[in-house]
């Protein structure tokens, strides 16, 4: 698959991040999963909705390859699948040939979710970071160039965040210190320099604003609660702090912030609350519903919440009750706007319909029943990975319905939601 730049004309390769005869940015393909959560505003949407009148869809099986160890994160770029291992194993394969185009070896085991840009794949170990340039594998002779390594002070956590030509990262210290940290000019063959930009004694994941390059997090200091929203393009980038009045405390880290326009959703509290944040309403947080494990959004601001003991649909006041033992394992992922997948400790993945709860699909990553650890969603495609390092990849189409008229473009992610209880 070919991209033309939009300056010159040029034609590049599926991968590349940019012309290989002006060096400008190459578009990026529609329909991918280049980040933790799908896209930089961690809701855990696709980037994908159905044309009216597609509901049903059927999922079939294309593809099934093994890593040799745990699944730790699923990526998708220019529509190529990015499996990778828990210990730095990476393969990309093209879904529409079944062919696996390339293989590598990377510094493991990974500490956080990785993430691409531009063609750029970044992953992080232990102390350090490493960017790896993709455009070489769909040459003749196919080829993964490593740009650069760069030493992290502490441990990278929970996941990467690239804005601009700036990568961000959570980091913790073995005497328990929490801080971001930024690279810079990320896409060159050249070691960024890394920069500490805030301590605290919780952070949380972080995430992109409504505005161009802006980043946010959450974070607790001094038994306060604090936005910061930070402009990614500026010269000397530093955070500009918005406290919560009133704030339910602690944050719950493991949990990944959401952004939706300009409201933030995040957990907190003894009880695990999803609450929602209003930067436009002076920081006001409001409680939306406890026990809140693990949960994300379609693009109307209705969302699916993992619990203890169940699977909630908070827009209908439905709750799927787990049977004894069943556990649910990461984030559940929201596709065409109607569809979500939560992965199980025993292998199976439930795929809801969102608009009639609890009817469910079920799908296996593999028979032996390990636990699955990662699920991504693009183009017309799920994949999973589990404990094993098992990937499947199922196509999802409608029943009885033509493939080609299934898709309509996505022009308003990360807007206000237009509907739903998030939207009150």
């Amino acid at each position: 698959m070919l991209k033309l730049c939009r300056v010159c004309g040029a034609t590049g390769r599926a991968l590349a991040g940019f012309c290989h005869v002006c060096g400008d940015e190459l578009p990026p393909t529609q329909y991918d999963w280049p980040t933790f959560k799908g896209g930089e505003q961690r809701l855990g949407l696709d980037e994908i909705r159905l044309a009216k009148g597609f509901r049903q869809l059927q999922a079939t099986e294309v593809l099934h390859l093994t890593l040799g160890e745990r699944c730790h994160s699923l990526l998708s770029w220019d529509r190529h699948l990015i499996a990778i291992g828990r210990n730095g194993t990476v393969k990309i394969v093209e879904p529409s040939s079944r062919e696996t185009i390339g293989t590598m070896t990377a510094d493991g085991p990974l500490t956080c979710e990785p993430s691409i840009d531009r063609g750029v794949l970044f992953l992080a170990c232990a102390d350090r970071i490493a960017a790896y340039a993709l455009g070489g594998l769909t040459l003749t002779s196919p080829r993964l160039d490593p740009l650069w390594q760069a030493s992290i002070s502490g441990v990278p956590t929970q996941a990467l965040l690239t804005r601009g030509n700036r990568l961000f990262v959570n980091t913790q210290t073995t005497s328990g210190k929490r801080s971001v940290q930024m690279l810079e000019d990320v896409h060159r063959l050249i070691r960024p320099q890394v920069r500490e930009l805030l301590s605290a004694e919780r952070v949380s994941t972080l995430a992109a604003g409504p505005k161009k390059n802006e980043v946010i997090l959450v974070m607790e200091r001094a038994k306060a609660l604090e936005v910061q929203l930070l402009d990614a393009s500026a010269a000397t980038p530093t955070f500009e702090s918005h406290r919560v009045p009133s704030p339910i405390l602690p944050l719950i880290e493991h949990v990944p912030i959401a952004v939706l326009g300009t409201r933030v959703f995040g957990v907190f509290g003894e009880d695990d609350q999803l609450c929602r944040i209003d930067l436009d309403a002076n920081a006001v947080m409001t409680i939306l519903r406890a026990d809140a494990q693990a949960f994300s959004f379609n693009r109307y601001g209705q969302w699916i919440q993992v619990e203890t003991f169940g699977i909630a649909f908070p827009h209908l006041e439905i709750r799927d009750e787990l049977t004894p033992g069943e556990r649910i394992r990461g984030e559940p992922v929201v596709f065409f706007d109607s569809t979500a997948a939560v992965g199980l400790h025993d292998g199976r993945i439930l795929v809801y319909d969102i608009t009639r709860p609890p009817y469910h699909e079920e799908l296996r990553v593999s028979p032996e029943g390990h636990e699955v650890t990662a699920l991504a969603a693009f183009d017309r495609f799920l994949a999973a990975g589990d404990a094993a390092g098992h990937v499947k990849l199922f196509e999802l189409l409608p029943r009885g319905g033509n493939s080609e008229r299934m898709r309509e473009g996505r022009e308003d992610a990360g807007r206000e939601p237009k509907v739903g209880l998030a939207g009150r």
